[in-house]
């Protein structure tokens, strides 16, 4: 039986409604506290890093790593790009936020980014990925069973 892609987008999305639903009624913020402790950090990818300085994803990462570290005991790593390394002057924390970068420019090289991004988070326990740039890197993660959201950007999963 063949799933229809269709199907797919629309679960993805359903799901990542319930996901950011969690997180804006703090309820997200209650699974992550009560995560076993073994799990202690919380990665995220494919923006161009903290501070936001340039939209969307960057925003997004800023204000749900400001509440994460508020209400919960999480070490939290955000992995930007080149160009935000020199905006920032290589700025290796922000709010007591570990900031790793990648080797490469996300608007110039995504494929190559999203990549360097993925190892440079590896050892995290949960990796949240903004953007479609990771779908070809899907099956990474999911061999080694590793804890990985992906947030194809709103109603980005319509343009697939």
């Amino acid at each position: 039986m063949q799933i229809k892609a269709e199907f797919l987008f629309d679960f993805l999305h359903l799901f990542l409604d319930g996901f950011f639903y969690l997180f804006s009624q703090n309820k997200g913020i209650y699974f992550l506290k009560n995560m076993p402790k073994k799990r202690k950090k919380i990665a995220f990818i494919g923006s161009r890093g903290i501070p936001a300085l340039h939209g969307g994803f960057e925003t997004f990462v800023q204000e749900i790593t400001k509440e994460i570290k508020k209400n919960a005991d999480f070490d939290i790593l955000v992995v930007g790009d080149n160009v935000q390394r020199t905006q920032t002057n290589n700025l290796s924390s922000f709010n007591n936020i570990e900031i790793k970068y990648s080797k490469f420019s996300k608007q110039k090289q995504p494929f190559l980014f999203y990549l360097d991004s993925l190892f440079l988070s590896w050892n995290s326990s949960v990796i949240y990925s903004c953007g479609c740039g990771n779908a070809f890197f899907l099956f990474i993660p999911m061999l080694f069973r590793k804890n990985y959201v992906t947030n194809p950007d709103g109603i980005g999963w319509k343009r697939l």
